[in-house]
């Protein structure tokens, strides 16, 4: 996914609304990775289903940036430390 792409497709359509960037994010190159996740919907409830997948960005070899409800949340790979 390219720079422009995400900015297109996670930011808010109203002049006020949010507009994210990949610097925003700490994305230095001008695409990522994108990994989607998918599976049927599920009726944990009954009254409602889950959302059928999730998308992850790969911002490098250790670290993946993902949303709940459209805010971004970065995760990291640490080593282990064995003592």
């Amino acid at each position: 996914m390219t720079a422009q792409q995400f900015h297109d497709e996670d930011s808010g359509g109203g002049s006020d609304n949010s507009q994210v960037t990949f610097a925003q994010l700490g994305i230095k190159t001008d695409h990522v990775l994108v990994i989607k996740i998918s599976h049927p919907d599920a009726g944990i409830t009954g009254a409602n289903s889950e959302i059928p997948g999730d998308t992850v960005l790969s911002r490098d070899k250790n670290t993946i940036i993902f949303s709940v409800c459209k805010i971004n949340f970065e995760a990291k790979r640490h080593a282990a430390v064995h003592k």
